[in-house]
């Protein structure tokens, strides 16, 4: 079974090869549209996206307007 992780490190391997610049634009092609099932809650997900401005200390806004980090958010559960 792929990973996410797995097709991230395959494309930098390949792009360090192939095409240094075109990591995210590899990236993107082979990973947005894709359904993944996720360990944590067994639920399915389509990547619509890929923030590549964001790293795990980022935040994001909760339902109840507080802000947790990525970190935070699976590391604790989803509050």
């Amino acid at each position: 079974m792929d990973s996410v992780v797995n097709w991230f490190v395959f494309c930098r391997y390949s792009c360090v090869q192939n095409n240094p610049q075109g990591y995210k634009d590899d990236v993107t092609k082979r990973i947005v549209g894709c359904v993944v099932l996720t360990r944590y809650n067994n639920n399915t997900y389509r990547i619509d996206d890929i923030a590549f401005d964001k790293t795990p200390l980022d935040t994001f806004e909760m339902m109840d307007g507080s802000k947790v980090s990525f970190v935070d958010y699976y590391k604790y559960g989803s509050f």
